[in-house]
C-alpha cells in the first residue's frame, strides 16, 4: 500500500496537469463572455457576475471614470463523515471578500472571473477520483481507492484588465478529516489564512508565494494569477497522503492540508489562497464570503451637459483684436469640471481648463469670416458635449489716406495734374441754335444802316 499511494498519486497529478494545461488553452483562445446586464436606479447602476465557470467582459460607459468593484471568492468544500469513528466533517474555509474603488478609463474592457466553491469531500465508497475544486484556482481533494476525500478548495474571484490583475479575493481552502481542519479563509486583498490544525493544515497564500503544504505530505500552492485563464492555485492532495483538505485559488494558490500522525488517522484542512489590490487601489471594506463567489461593479451614470460659445468683442474686430472665447458648461446636476478644446473649423485653436463651469482662451484671428465652435471633453460624473457654430466676422484692416497739403492764406493751390474729363452724353435739340441767330441779328443790322444812309441822302438832297 505504501508503495502504491505515490504511483497512484503521481499517475492522477499527471492527468490532472494535463487536463488543467488543455483547459487554460482553450480558455486563453476563446473570447469572453459579454456582462449581464445593468439594474440601475437614481443614475447609479450596478452589474452583478455569478459563476459561470468562465471569463466575463465588462465595457465601462461612456463617461464613466470611477467604479467600485466588490469581489468575494469561493468557499472551501467540507471534509467527508468520520469513517473511522469519533469525528464529524469539518467545514471548509471561507472565501475572502474585498470592496475597493477602481480607476477607469471610459470605453475600456475589464474581465471578471468568479470563482466557485469546492466540493464537499466524497463519502467512503465513491467511486469518483476527486472532490472538484471551485473554479478560479481551487484544488481537488483526492479519493484514493474508494476511500473518500476531504473537502476541495474554492476558487478565487478576480478583476482583470488586459492580464493584469486588479483586485482578487481567495478562495476558503478545504475542511479536513477528523483532525479539525478548518480550510484557511481567501485573503480579502492581503494573505489568505492556514488551514487546521496547526502544522498539519496547509498554510495560506501570501502576495509572493503559495501556501506551504501541511506537515507529512501536503503540497504547496502556486501562482501568481497572470492572465483570466491562468491562476494562483492550490495544493492537491498530498503525495504520500492524498486525503488532506485542497488548497483554495487566489492570486496565489493555498497549500493542501497534511496527514496528522504517520499512520494517517486524520488529516489536514487546505489553506486559502490570497488575495490582491492593484496600485493605487485602496479596500473600503474587508469581509467573508460562503457559497460561490461573485463579482460586483457598481458605477454612477455620467450627467447630461449642455456647452455654449461666446465670443468679446461680439463685432468690430480685426486682425490686431484681442479676442476673448468663453465656454460656459452647465450640467443636469453640479458643476462639470475638466477642459474644453476651442476650434476654428477644423483648426484647433487651444484647450482651456474649467472653473465653476467657465473656460476662457484669448487668441487672435486673421481677416475673414470664421466659424468657432468648442468641445467639453466630460469628466467623472459627466458627459461631453460640443457648442453650436458660432459665425464670427473680423475686418481687414483700413488702408491709411493721404493727407491734403495745406495752403497758406492768400495763396492759390496749383495742381500740375489736369482734372480728369468728365464724359456726358450730348443733349437733343430742343430750340434755335445760338450762332444761328447772331448772325441773323447781324445782317438785320447791317441793313437797317444800309436804308438809315439812303435816307440821309434824300433828305440832304431837298
Amino acid at each position: 500500500m505504501d508503495v502504491l499511494l505515490p504511483t497512484r498519486r503521481l499517475v492522477l497529478g499527471t492527468a490532472g496537469a494535463a487536463l488543467t494545461a488543455v483547459g487554460g488553452l482553450l480558455l486563453g483562445s476563446l473570447p469572453a463572455a459579454a456582462a449581464p446586464p445593468p439594474s440601475c436606479a437614481n443614475d447609479t447602476c450596478t452589474v452583478t457576475f455569478s459563476l459561470s465557470g468562465a471569463p466575463e467582459s465588462f465595457t465601462v460607459p461612456t463617461g464613466v471614470t470611477s467604479i467600485s468593484a466588490t469581489v468575494a471568492g469561493g468557499s472551501g468544500g467540507a471534509g467527508h463523515e468520520d469513517n473511522l469513528g469519533g469525528g464529524q466533517p469539518d467545514p471548509g474555509g471561507d472565501g475572502g471578500k474585498v470592496a475597493a474603488s477602481v480607476p477607469v478609463t471610459s470605453g475600456e474592457s475589464l474581465t471578471v472571473v468568479v470563482g466557485g466553491k469546492g466540493t464537499d469531500g466524497l463519502p467512503v465508497g465513491s467511486t469518483d477520483p476527486t472532490a472538484a475544486g471551485g473554479y478560479g484556482g481551487g484544488a481537488s481533494a483526492v479519493n484514493l481507492q474508494n476511500a473518500g476525500s476531504d473537502g476541495a478548495g474554492g476558487g478565487g474571484s478576480f478583476l482583470f484588465r488586459g492580464a493584469d490583475v486588479l483586485v482578487a479575493a481567495g478562495g476558503g481552502g478545504g475542511g479536513g478529516y477528523q483532525a479539525g481542519g478548518t480550510g484557511g479563509a481567501g485573503g480579502p486583498g492581503n494573505d489568505g489564512s492556514a488551514g487546521g490544525p496547526a502544522g498539519v493544515g496547509g498554510g495560506g497564500g501570501t502576495a509572493a508565494s503559495g501556501g506551504v503544504g501541511g506537515t507529512a505530505g501536503g503540497t504547496s500552492g502556486s501562482g501568481p494569477a497572470s492572465r483570466p485563464s491562468t491562476f494562483g492555485t492550490g495544493g492537491e492532495g498530498a503525495d504520500n497522503c492524498p486525503l488532506g483538505g485542497g488548497g483554495g485559488g487566489g492570486y496565489y494558490g493555498g497549500g493542501s492540508g497534511g496527514c496528522q500522525t504517520p499512520a494517517n488517522l486524520g488529516y489536514g484542512g487546505g489553506g486559502g489562497g490570497s488575495g490582491f489590490l492593484a496600485a493605487g487601489i485602496t479596500a473600503s471594506s474587508t469581509g467573508t464570503n460562503t457559497g460561490d463567489g461573485s463579482v460586483t461593479l457598481t458605477y454612477r451614470l455620467p450627467a447630461d451637459t449642455s456647452t455654449t460659445l461666446s465670443v468679446a468683442p461680439a463685432s468690430g474686430a480685426t486682425p490686431s483684436t484681442d479676442l476673448t472665447l468663453t465656454a460656459h458648461v452647465s450640467g443636469a446636476t453640479g458643476t462639470p469640471e475638466g477642459t474644453a478644446t476651442f476650434y476654428d473649423g477644423t483648426a484647433e485653436l487651444g484647450t482651456a481648463t474649467l472653473h465653476a463651469g467657465v473656460a476662457t482662451l484669448h487668441t487672435t484671428l486673421p481677416a475673414g469670416l470664421h466659424h468657432l465652435h468648442v468641445t467639453y471633453h466630460g469628466a467623472s460624473g459627466y458627459l461631453g458635449s460640443e457648442s453650436a457654430v458660432l459665425g464670427y466676422a473680423v475686418a481687414a484692416p483700413s488702408t491709411p489716406s493721404t493727407p491734403a497739403s495745406s495752403t497758406p492764406a492768400g495763396s492759390a493751390s496749383v495742381s500740375s495734374t489736369p482734372p480728369a474729363a468728365t464724359a456726358s452724353s450730348p443733349l437733343a435739340a430742343t430750340g434755335t441754335r445760338t450762332a444761328s441767330l447772331g448772325l441773323l441779328g447781324l445782317g438785320l443790322l447791317a441793313a437797317g444802316s444800309v436804308l438809315w444812309l439812303v435816307g440821309l441822302r434824300r433828305y440832304r438832297s431837298h
